[in-house]
């Protein structure tokens, strides 16, 4: 037998600990019995009444009052404030806001740990489970399907009103052992399935009977579970918000590729773009090097450590750039999202990172940091090898001015040369003529003004007086590269007369004393060749001494990486460098 009023098991005392109802009261002889009786049923009404009141005012403060779960009728005004009163939840001097108890709790994750939020509200209990993904970032969502009551426990009604007003307190016509045994089974089913660790249990309405025990339950059976009730926002978009707005629990740092200054090898090493503790909105900036590249250009690739050795890929870019310095601008978007905001034109690079570790060569032999080159073409001949000529060297121009813009790494020299006149009648005129050193761009233009110099005199070409000008002109300079680049079809003349059938050159000049001076003074020397020569005046092993190609197979990109401009295939680089020296990245 329970209680006549709110149908808890009767115990041993004068009133009923759960709602006060007065169990036991002296004997004693009603001289009227009906008018006793009815003022006995218009008291247990009104406590019926007030018991439901409260239960109702925590559904619905306002509205409640004229539910007809209530028994005994809608409650007057005095009844219904003080329903209202009763139905507030006590404050807690420990209690704080969900939002700022989730915030702590993630705060204090550390390494692999996860969190588990566990929502007990009027509708049910779910649970979101929380926990860090392959780069450290913390990644929140449901962990499962929310269990509602209707399920967890049958006996309910499926009104949704009716239903809210028994959670709430609302039991008077249950069997409370059994209601409680069978919600104990359905909570400790739910944990269960939930993995060890540290727990929020969030009561989303405080005081209600039935949730208020799955709480208690969930709190007993979780170690250190913390329990914070109070209005819940929606918990899976609250969650992704505190993630967002939350500190990084790992660096995120940038790869580089690190060569040793006397072996060459290459390594990988990271650089910290955004440190642990950084927020969503910072920026971060840092300056390094492109090496020449393939045609898929460097790869800008964000890395998380799994201790010191693995790297975990966050971000993978990458986008074709000239070699020289270049500025890393990025912005922290999210945990685990960043945005470059330079250099531009960066896209997702969809090879694995086995391949691009892959690409790495095992040394590297940089361009020279800074060239010198001068051109020199024969503009006399057969048409046809004339215009070959300035289109081989016009490419070359192109692709350098493309490839090595760094402003002052490269400049450039273009001396054209024609043909000596040994007809008496026809003046000598300038042999050779051209402009010195200069960016490649403005190269460029000076070889469309070079013009064809006629078929000239067969046996042999003017390059005497082109190495005239180039001794004359060039002097080595301290860290820089010099190479003379020679495109022509014929040998010199000779300094004298001899045996030989060649015309002299008309100014005396010697070809191989002023070749040998040049030598000397460390004038690298790259040639092509209209095809090959024969004879004492074939100059063209010398001047093809680092490299000689044939004018039908050179090639501008093989010319730039003799001249010592361009990178190898073989020592291309699909990482950037650190920029404070192009080789180890030194203190």
């Amino acid at each position: 037998m329970g209680c006549p009023v709110c149908n808890r098991k009767i115990e041993t005392g004068p009133a009923c600990r759960h709602c006060g109802w007065a169990l036991e009261t002296p004997w004693w002889f009603a001289d009227e019995p009906e008018a006793e009786q009815r003022r006995f049923d218009e008291r247990l009404a009104r406590a019926r009444r007030a018991f439901d009141a409260v239960a109702m005012a925590r559904v619905s403060p306002i509205e409640g009052r004229w539910s007809r779960c209530i028994r005994g009728g809608a409650p007057d005004e005095r009844e219904w404030a003080q329903a209202v009163r009763a139905a507030r939840p006590a404050q807690r001097p420990a209690d704080v806001a969900p939002q700022e108890a989730l915030s702590d709790a993630l705060a204090d994750l550390g390494g692999e740990d996860g969190l588990t939020v566990i929502e007990v509200g009027g509708q049910g209990i779910a649970v979101f489970a929380v926990s860090p993904d392959r780069q450290g970032a913390l990644r929140g969502g449901p962990a499962g399907a929310p269990a509602p009551w209707t399920e967890l426990l049958p006996m309910l009604a499926a009104a949704p009103e009716e239903r809210s007003f028994q959670l709430a307190g609302g039991l008077a016509g249950f069997d409370h052992d059994r209601l409680w045994a069978a919600l104990e089974t359905a909570v400790l089913e739910i944990a269960g399935t939930l993995p060890e660790g540290p727990t929020v249990v969030l009561c989303g309405v405080p005081g209600w009977p039935v949730p208020e025990r799955a709480v208690e339950l969930l709190r007993l059976n979780r170690t250190g579970a913390q329990v914070v009730r109070g209005a819940l926002p929606e918990i899976g978009g609250l969650l992704d918000e505190l993630i967002a707005a939350g500190p990084l629990r790992q660096a995120y740092e940038l790869v580089l590729a690190v060569v040793d200054p006397e072996s060459r090898r290459i390594g990988l090493r990271s650089r910290p773009l955004f440190s642990a503790g950084a927020r969503t909105g910072d920026e971060a900036s840092l300056t390094v090097y492109c090496a020449p590249s393939d045609a898929d250009g460097t790869v800008f690739a964000v890395v998380t450590w799994k201790g010191n050795r693995e790297p975990r890929p966050l971000s993978v870019s990458s986008v074709k750039l000239p070699p020289g310095p270049h500025q890393v601008r990025a912005v922290l978007e999210a945990a685990g999202r960043i945005r470059f905001l330079e250099p531009a034109g960066l896209s997702p690079d969809p090879r694995s990172w086995a391949t691009l570790v892959g690409l790495v060569p095992e040394r590297y032999d940089p361009p020279a940091p800074a060239v010198d080159l001068i051109c020199a073409v024969e503009l006399a001949g057969d048409r046809d090898d004339v215009e070959a000529r300035l289109r081989l060297l016009r490419g070359l121009v192109k692709l350098l001015d493309g490839e090595a813009a760094e402003p002052g790494r490269l400049r450039i020299a273009l001396l054209g040369y024609g043909a000596h006149a040994f007809d008496s009648r026809l003046g000598e005129g300038k042999v050779v003529r051209g402009a010195w050193l200069a960016p490649p761009a403005e190269v460029l233009g000076s070889i469309s003004r070079l013009r064809y110099a006629g078929p000239g005199y067969p046996a042999a070409a003017p390059v005497e007086d082109m190495l005239v000008q180039v001794a004359g002109r060039w002097r080595p300079a301290d860290g820089r590269k010099a190479v003379l680049l020679t495109v022509g079809g014929r040998s010199p003349h000779p300094a004298e007369a001899g045996e030989h059938a060649v015309h002299p050159c008309p100014h005396g000049h010697d070809w191989d004393r002023l070749l040998g001076r040049l030598e000397r003074a460390g004038l690298a020397r790259v040639a092509v060749v209209d095809r090959p020569q024969g004879g004492a005046q074939n100059v063209w092993p010398r001047l093809g001494d680092t490299a000689l190609h044939g004018l039908a197979d050179a090639d501008p990109r093989q010319l730039g990486i003799d001249i010592g401009v361009l990178a190898p295939r073989d020592s291309r680089l699909p990482f950037p460098l650190p920029t404070k020296t192009r080789y180890a990245d030194e203190p």
